[in-house]
């Protein structure tokens, strides 16, 4: 089951889902309304017809929309391209929160071996699988297919997430050096 979080303020709950292009969930008030629209929802950037960038989060001329259909995440051509796994495909692109990074660092040729779900960076266009062995270490969980990179130094209200802990073994294979 796919749990959605707000765009504004990155948390779950009772979310209205745009019907537009950007497939983007949001609470009432986070966007200013008091009660749910009659009818289809269709968000400002949406309605206005101008999408912001996911990477660089500017808005305006020359952002185009991701392939896949149930994306709805927007770019700047130069912005996606220097995300490692993002594909060229006809006249756009399949941006990287489609393929696991952590699967492609490690087979570049082959990258998804496994078929468990993935999960996606709130912030960035950033993928794992929703396991321990994919994860990034320090990565905060949001949801069920959500979470917060440990790229983005801005902490959240209620979260630790950039404390160092020295160790002498890894998080990821619990093997002592």
């Amino acid at each position: 089951m796919k749990e959605n979080v707000c765009q504004v303020c990155e948390r779950t709950g009772e979310l209205l889902l745009c019907e537009g292009q950007c497939c983007g969930a949001f609470h009432l008030q986070c966007i200013g309304l008091s009660e749910a629209p009659r009818g289809k929802f269709i968000c400002c950037e949406c309605t206005k017809g101008v999408h912001t960038c996911f990477v660089c989060k500017k808005s305006g001329d020359g952002v185009k929309r991701c392939m896949v259909p149930v994306c709805g995440k927007f770019y700047h051509n130069e912005c996606i391209l220097k995300h490692t796994p993002t594909q060229p495909q006809n006249k756009g692109v399949r941006c990287s929160l489609h393929v696991c990074l952590s699967c492609h660092i490690t087979n570049p040729l082959n990258p998804c071996t496994s078929k468990s779900r993935l999960t996606r960076c709130v912030r960035c266009p950033v993928a794992y699988h929703a396991n321990d062995y994919c994860m990034a270490a320090g990565s905060i969980v949001l949801a069920n297919n959500s979470f917060l990179c440990p790229n983005h130094f801005t902490p959240r209200k209620n979260y630790k997430n950039h404390e160092h802990i020295n160790v002498s073994w890894c998080f990821v294979c619990s093997e002592g050096w």
